[in-house]
């Protein structure tokens, strides 16, 4: 396979950079694969299930699954039937039915875009006029607000959100805007090309918006970056046609744990792209041999920055450094459908995928390396993803009444929510050059986490984020940046503590 590396060498690789790196998100981290984390990157920091238990199913009558979005105690999705659409909103712990939504006498789709803060965002989405975002109450459906700006959102895109809550989404015109999640205001606009529906969508760093931009035509697609607080436009680079008059650039821009953006031309390539600050570096380029057409597809990350894509109807998995393909799944492609899986990852390295499938179609689960674990039909999963809570579900939604919830049954009363604690999960571990370090972090978490040594000295100290999910990426060095030597290490945050074990 011809995989090329470009640019220089990740700091992190060689152990030169700054190495913690803490990511941090609000409770809308429980949907991540279309916005709620806004790296869409498709990484939980709770693990999901290992298994297929049920805790509950059923919701109204859908003609396919849609994607379904989870935020602390609910669960939001639409069920649409071409001439019906309606939301739901559902209790994520027993099932029932809170509230339905449905915008009256406008034939089009209510669709909820993003979740966040106890607030559904939700677009009126026209066939032929102008369509609206809304933000709703998720406890009773209230409306709080109506945006007074026509938006253009497609249906697979949605909303992601900047660290203080507000909404970044496309305009009518060939704008993206910045909402004010109280008001409805814009904050900022800035104009922006995409180049096709269903490419729209922003991806928020720290600081920084990605998105694409341009026309298919020519080859002139970029990956361009914004500054989150002004809109303005920062730099662009140029992303490799690497099958002329190809497929077009569907799936998102997102961002690893390694902070590497990371471009998916569906069909045609996975491009690695490195943030220097003042500018955009390619790192390398995957080209998919013999890919098969995958609209609306999206790409994931491991826990330890694994890339994970889509190939001629598999899931495979590359080195975030080289782009080299590591492991491939077996074949999962419902063959009267196109192959357009959608993809999540638990904090423990599990990846969940669907196929897209209609009769055919599933949720599978797999280890890091891709081999299955389980597998559920869901028939016309459609464009719905895997929704992981921080109770440790998964949800997944199809046709007719098909709304699943599953979660790993926990002692002789069955499935419970987890109660909220601190909890840490390390993967890889045991490792040698880096992991990362899933916290669910409570109210009453310490200031400091840290990490000692075998013989009880204090190694590494670094604040926690009162966030209540965050990652920690640590490479086994002291706080001068020294590397440590092998052998078994503790990291505590208040009274939970775990051991990590770094090898030669």
């Amino acid at each position: 396979m011809d995989f090329r590396i470009r640019g220089r060498v990740s700091l992190l690789a060689t152990g030169t950079a700054a190495v913690l790196y803490l990511l941090a998100s609000a409770s809308a981290q429980d949907w991540v694969n279309q916005g709620g984390n806004p790296q869409r990157n498709g990484l939980s920091s709770m693990p999901g299930p290992h298994g297929s238990t049920l805790l509950w199913g059923g919701t109204i009558p859908s003609s396919y699954g849609q994607p379904v979005l989870i935020c602390d105690d609910k669960l939001v999705t639409y069920r649409d039937n071409f001439t019906t659409s309606i939301a739901v909103c559902h209790d994520l712990e027993t099932g029932d039915t809170l509230w339905t939504l449905d915008f009256p006498g406008t034939g089009g789709r209510t669709m909820p875009v993003g979740f966040r803060d106890n607030t559904v965002y939700m677009v009126n989405l026209q066939n032929a006029a102008p369509d609206t975002l809304y933000a709703f109450a998720a406890d009773d459906g209230a409306l709080v607000w109506r945006c007074p700006y026509p938006v253009s959102v497609y249906l697979s895109e949605s909303a992601t959100f900047a660290e203080n809550g507000d909404l970044i989404l496309p305009l009518e015109g060939m704008r993206t805007a910045c909402i004010n999640h109280l008001t409805g205001d814009t904050v900022w606009t800035t104009e922006r090309v995409w180049p096709v529906s269903g490419s729209a969508d922003a991806t928020v760093s720290d600081s920084t918006w990605y998105c694409f931009g341009g026309a298919l035509v020519g080859g002139s697609l970029r990956l361009y970056a914004f500054d989150v607080a002004t809109g303005f436009k920062r730099d662009s680079v140029f992303i490799e046609d690497t099958h002329p008059g190809g497929t077009a650039p569907y799936g998102n821009i997102m961002v690893g744990p390694d902070r590497v953006l990371y471009a998916h031309r569906c069909g045609d390539n996975v491009t690695a792209v490195e943030d220097w600050g003042d500018s955009l570096h390619i790192r390398w380029v995957y080209p998919l041999e013999d890919s098969t057409y995958s609209p609306f597809a999206q790409l994931a990350c491991g826990p330890d920055s694994s890339v994970y894509a889509l190939a001629s109807g598999r899931i495979i998995r590359l080195d975030p450094q080289t782009g080299a393909p590591l492991d491939s799944s077996p074949y999962i492609k419902d063959s009267t459908a196109v192959f357009a899986a959608h993809l999540s990852v638990g904090a423990d390295g599990t990846v969940y995928a669907t196929n897209a499938g209609y009769a055919g179609g599933a949720l599978f689960a797999f280890t890091p390396s891709l081999s299955v674990i389980w597998v559920e039909s869901i028939p016309n999963v459609s464009t719905s993803c895997p929704a992981l809570g921080s109770g440790g579900e998964l949800a997944i939604a199809g046709n007719g009444t098909t709304l699943k919830v599953f979660r790993d049954p926990t002692g002789v009363g069955g499935p419970k929510r987890t109660p909220a604690r601190n909890r840490l999960v390390a993967t890889p571990n045991p490792f040698r050059s880096m992991t990362a370090i899933s916290l669910q972090l409570t109210a009453d978490s310490p200031a400091e986490t840290r990490i000692y040594n075998a013989a009880g000295r204090l190694v590494r100290s670094f604040s926690s984020l009162l966030s209540p999910h965050s990652f920690l990426v640590w490479d086994g060095t002291d706080g001068a940046r020294h590397k440590l030597p092998a052998g078994a290490y503790f990291l505590r945050s208040g009274t939970t503590s775990i051991v990590l074990t770094l090898t030669d």
